[in-house]
């Protein structure tokens, strides 16, 4: 999408119901915000008040984003280990992009697990909404909505990504933008606008021409799906797999990527390799094999490193087309599910 066509869609996006209807309750919220993510608060805090906070802003992500939960209180069960890593976070006389990698990074040393890309830039968002913007997988998917690629390479550390969002994000805001009195969060709620709300979508497919893909589900689909979740211990005893559980914005079920939603991303318990499951009620056809290379490539590029990627297509049965295709395809392979109700007295 060019230039022109993204300042039409910023523009319906700001004359669009959603925004009418969510933006003073996301400034509201920023504004709340305020009132603790600041040095000198932080510092002044007791622990039991800064834990506090804390978990309430995580809860609802800050009034913006969804943050994976198995992580809020690990993050703060040491609060002054925490109260030090959110300090070094927003110390201007650090350049943000060190701040940014010591924090989040694994290898950071400042950093705490769960303390992820989300949370970091929120943060820091929150204590300058003129200088910071938000970074999470919303960003990557309105990125790929307006055929941007992303701006760093694979290789850059993450704090250098950061860097490079946010000149994209300002160059957004600023020069596509101008005249428009956008701010970062506006920036982040139109993002999130084109990539996740019908209204947003529909002005994408008015503006380019071109229809943006929606993940929707049939609703038995969707029962399935939530019954598998909610048994996938017991489902995939057998296969050693849990869900994948180590991003802070997002569990292993219902994984969204800006190449589309995996409807499962797991691991398996003794390697550590990452499983792609993809879910089809009735049967399986070619085109599933397609759909789960795309995200087995994704989490190769993004999330697996040195471990191996594998796929699962769990369907009801499978065709010819997909059965042929598979056997050549030896990293990918074909589970059958059947559900099974009994009745006792």
């Amino acid at each position: 999408m060019d230039d022109y066509q993204v300042r039409r869609l910023l523009i319906d996006f700001k004359n669009s119901q959603h925004y009418r209807q969510n933006n003073p309750r996301r400034m509201e919220r920023y504004r709340q915000n305020l009132n603790w993510v600041n040095p000198t608060i932080v510092r002044d805090l007791s622990g039991e008040e800064l834990r506090q906070k804390f978990i309430e802003y995580y809860v609802d992500g800050g009034g913006r984003q969804s943050l994976n939960q198995i992580w809020r209180d690990r993050i703060v069960r040491d609060v002054e280990k925490f109260r030090s890593t959110l300090l070094y976070l927003l110390d201007e006389s650090i350049p943000v992009e060190e701040r940014f990698f010591n924090v989040v990074s694994s290898e950071g040393k400042m950093h705490i697990d769960g303390f992820g890309k989300a949370l970091a830039s929120g943060l820091l968002m929150d204590s300058d909404l003129q200088k910071y913007c938000t970074w999470n997988n919303k960003t990557e998917m309105g990125f790929s909505v307006l055929g941007w690629k992303a701006p760093y390479e694979s290789s850059d550390h993450v704090g250098v990504k950061y860097i490079k969002v946010l000149k994209q994000l300002k160059r957004l805001r600023d020069k596509i933008g101008e005249g428009l009195d956008l701010n970062f969060i506006e920036v982040d709620h139109f993002l999130h606008w084109i990539a996740a709300e019908d209204e947003g979508k529909e002005a994408v497919k008015r503006v380019s021409g071109k229809e943006v893909s929606i993940d929707l589900e049939a609703p038995e689909e969707r029962l399935i799906q939530q019954i598998i979740e909610q048994n996938f211990d017991n489902v995939f005893r057998q296969l050693n797999l849990k869900l994948y559980d180590e991003d802070p914005e997002q569990t292993g079920a219902q994984y969204n990527t800006p190449v589309g939603r995996i409807d499962f991303l797991a691991v398996e318990k003794d390697t550590n390799d990452f499983v792609v499951i993809e879910l089809k009620v009735g049967k399986a056809s070619d085109n599933a094999i397609g759909q789960i290379l795309r995200y087995m490539g994704y989490v190769k590029e993004n999330l697996a490193g040195n471990k191996n990627v594998k796929g699962i297509i769990l369907a009801e049965d499978i065709d010819d087309k997909a059965r042929y295709a598979l056997s050549l395809t030896p990293s990918i392979e074909f589970k059958k599910f059947k559900l099974n109700i009994q009745l006792t007295d």
